[in-house]
């Protein structure tokens, strides 16, 4: 990509990975060499101390690739943490896996902005208002340490549902709408973003079809009677399409969104709905393109509000989806993402 031109590196016969005297033999043969590639193979960390020591005297970066190593160490020091710049994978054959994708790291910011790394959320996905004491209190404390966590990435926000008054974590419940419902919401907020005492990041909840909030106008209510500036909004738009009046209305309702929720709004989802022709209504969620959403009008409003939006596709099952849906959305959301 860079036009550079390669030069291959021994490797010791004992770990197969790259060879510190081969590489000082190469230095002497190529000076001007300024960049080194180094992998660790097969979860076995290469001796990247004499490496990094022998760079240094040549001044040249390296770029430690750890995506067969994640959760090795080396010296105590887990591999990927010990060069200029460092790559994991969560592709489907590597040691942890998330469909796709992978991890850039670096302490460099200067070099991490002009890479476009952004870390759009931190996950938290547990019940805070379990209706069992000692579950709502240790849900509680993962969720501050997953929020004081977004903020030591500087991840734009830390993310979960608001909770369930019944046995699934995440189920719809009457139980889930009563002023105590609401009351218990802001409380649990509260006491998340004051433990957390975070400053570079936010606390958003999940719009969902069946627990508060589950609309722009409750999502408002929600953060006044929060009161806090460390809460904020993660848009998933489809959650919110829960009616005939939304799905026929979708233009509507995402310039309802934005006018509402607009600059608190820090990640957001996309993915398409599709009505079934079954009774009475059923709206299904699916992948972008298999239904009948404005998906180009979202990301337009979502685009003109920050450019650097998140917008993350999600609940498909293989690689191969989200490669098919990817590239549905680079031919409709041509010329609005860089990422794209």
């Amino acid at each position: 990509y860079e036009d550079g031109e390669a030069v291959f590196i021994d490797t010791e016969p004992d770990t197969w990975n790259m060879c510190p005297k081969a590489l000082e033999k190469a230095f002497e043969i190529y000076p001007e060499v300024k960049l080194v590639v180094v992998a660790h193979l097969y979860g076995i960390p290469g001796k990247i101390d004499e490496i990094r020591a022998i760079c240094n005297r040549h001044g040249a970066l390296i770029v430690e690739d750890a995506a067969e190593s994640f959760g090795a160490t080396y010296k105590g020091k887990e591999t990927g943490q010990f060069c200029d710049f460092g790559a994991k994978s969560f592709n489907g054959n590597k040691i942890i896996t998330g469909s796709s994708g992978g991890m850039f790291l670096t302490e460099d910011k200067e070099a991490a902005d002009k890479a476009g790394l952004t870390i759009a959320e931190v996950g938290i996905w547990r019940n805070a208002l379990a209706s069992d004491p000692g579950e709502r209190e240790a849900n509680i404390d993962y969720s501050v340490r997953q929020l004081k966590l977004a903020d030591f990435l500087c991840a734009r926000c830390a993310v979960n549902v608001a909770g369930a008054f019944g046995p699934k974590w995440d189920g719809g419940y009457k139980e889930n709408f009563t002023a105590n419902a609401w009351k218990e919401t802001v409380k649990m907020v509260q006491t998340i973003i004051d433990r957390a005492d975070v400053k570079n990041t936010y606390f958003t909840l999940e719009p969902m079809p069946w627990m508060i909030p589950t609309g722009p106008k409750e999502y408002l209510k929600l953060i006044d009677m929060v009161a806090r500036d460390r809460f904020a909004v993660h848009l998933d738009i489809i959650n919110m399409i829960n009616s005939a009046d939304r799905y026929f209305g979708a233009d509507e309702f995402i310039e309802e969104c934005i006018d509402l929720l607009g600059p608190k709004i820090k990640s957001c989802h996309i993915k398409d709905v599709h009505l079934s022709e079954s009774y009475t209504i059923r709206l299904e969620e699916c992948g972008p393109g298999d239904g009948e959403f404005p998906l180009r009008h979202y990301v337009e409003k979502l685009d003109a509000l920050d450019p650097d939006m998140p917008v993350i596709l999600e609940h498909l099952n293989t690689d191969e989806e989200y490669l098919k849906y990817l590239g549905y959305l680079k031919e409709e959301l041509h010329g609005l993402y860089k990422t794209f």
